[in-house]
């Protein structure tokens, strides 16, 4: 009996840490987002920080991709929390409803900048940079 609610209670705080983690991002990411470059192994696609492409994501689960204000997609988001394929630490998949886009990109924020990571797996995988308008 103590085994089975000890286990019920270590679940209920495990749930709600990642819960707290995600809904910690979620306000984190937040707002609008102008495109500053994008890094592939390749090379490297910059354009000004006021640069006519733009993403918004709302902490409701809103996404837009816009693009001289005019909307591109409109739709959702989700953030998954997973293991990338190289490597233990757990990271943010950043995932819409847009059937056209790939599979999902890590998501990571630092200061006002914004970035989507192709995951590991993925070969030719390159890196996109936003930053907070």
């Amino acid at each position: 009996m103590k085994q089975t609610l000890l286990l019920c209670v270590f679940s209920i705080i495990l749930f709600s840490c990642k819960k707290e983690h995600t809904s910690l991002l979620k306000a984190q990411i937040s707002g609008e987002w102008r495109y500053l470059k994008t890094v592939t192994f390749e090379m490297t696609f910059p354009l000004p920080g006021d640069s006519a492409k733009a993403i918004f994501i709302g902490s409701d689960g809103s996404f837009e991709r816009r693009h001289n204000d005019s909307v591109l997609f409109k739709g959702t988001y989700s953030l998954i929390e997973q293991k990338d394929c190289y490597g233990d630490e757990n990271k943010f998949l950043f995932k819409t409803s847009d059937e056209t886009a790939e599979d999902g990109n890590y998501i990571t924020i630092s200061n006002d900048t914004l970035s989507l990571s192709t995951p590991n797996c993925y070969a030719d995988g390159g890196i996109t940079f936003y930053k907070k308008k």
